[in-house]
């Protein structure tokens, strides 16, 4: 069964945690980047941005946005459309621009496109080879109007961070019973991205708080889909490594517990902890292949700024 309730809450210790690290969280210039996947695979990536925002610039704004431009899948290696949609709560259309060629391919054109929730749906469904289908059985509909005025609630939602309200209305595309995979477009927040010095995609996390509501499925979908993210370096492709972590915060103390998602991941993290003031047990727990490593707030930062400055 998909999860359509959304929490309606966005952890800002988390955030600012990274900004004392020297990070923008999720990404530069973005505020819900999202993979779209399909059974176990990434096949897009779409930032989402209120419309009322202003278009996000600005040097590591565009770093940012190239190496999310330069992403493929691990297995088909085919690039991943990229796009930045900016939402319309009013009427749930969106402004639509592609980011790279497969995007502009997917759109059909260059530039600035406004859909409707219709058309914009149609574009998901593309990016999986599929039509897009009639879902009215399962409670599932789209506008198809094109009369919105750019206000900034819908049906009473006021938005407590940028991207809740689109994060909402995209659980509510998922039928509420279960149906064959050909009719879901599921997706999954990225958390965080770093971007290293030569505007590449350096590190993926999905996060969550320790005794949170949701525990962490290392089986899920979205996590292997996170796992399967691409990139280029060097002229060669590179799998960018992910973990899926849980934090506990503390008065001026973080503690947090990282899974490598992928092989790249477990490289990364034994080079960075073997590599600076890290505890012995960490780096025995990541060589051996622990599930869980444990890490300090230290640690970790160094895990992060680590896959920047390489």
């Amino acid at each position: 069964m998909a999860r359509r309730t959304d929490t309606g809450w966005r952890d800002s210790l988390l955030a600012q945690r990274h900004l004392n690290y020297g990070f923008q969280a999720p990404a530069p210039g973005m505020v819900l980047p999202m993979i779209e996947y399909d059974k176990g695979r990434a096949v897009g990536v779409v930032s989402y941005l209120p419309l009322s925002m202003p278009k996000p610039s600005g040097p590591d704004v565009a770093s940012a946005y190239r190496a999310f431009g330069a992403l493929s899948d691990s297995a088909a290696m085919d690039q991943l459309p990229f796009l930045t949609a900016r939402y319309d709560q009013s009427d749930w259309s969106f402004e639509v621009y592609p980011h790279n060629e497969s995007a502009r391919v997917l759109v059909g054109r260059s530039g600035w496109l406004r859909v409707s929730e219709f058309g914009f749906a149609e574009l998901l469904y593309e990016m999986r080879g599929r039509g897009l289908p009639d879902l009215s059985p399962y409670g599932v509909t789209w506008n198809t109007t094109l009369s919105g005025c750019g206000h900034d609630v819908f049906d009473g939602l006021e938005e407590k961070w940028p991207g809740q309200a689109v994060s909402i209305r995209r659980r509510n595309w998922e039928p509420e019973v279960s149906v064959p995979f050909r009719l879901r477009v599921p997706c999954l927040d990225v958390d965080f991205a770093v971007v290293d010095r030569d505007d590449r995609l350096a590190l993926l996390v999905d996060y969550k708080a320790a005794g949170g509501r949701l525990p962490v499925n290392l089986q899920h979908p979205n996590l292997k889909a996170l796992a399967s993210i691409t990139t280029g370096r060097s002229g060669s492709p590179f799998n960018v490594p992910a973990y899926a972590v849980e934090y506990t915060p503390g008065r001026g103390l973080w503690f947090f517990r990282v899974h490598c998602l992928n092989a790249s991941a477990r490289l990364h993290l034994a080079y960075v902890l073997g590599a600076t003031d890290a505890r012995t047990e960490a780096l025995a727990e990541t060589v051996t292949g622990a599930t869980w490593v444990d890490l300090s707030g230290h640690e970790w930062a160094n895990v992060l700024r680590a896959s920047r400055d390489l």
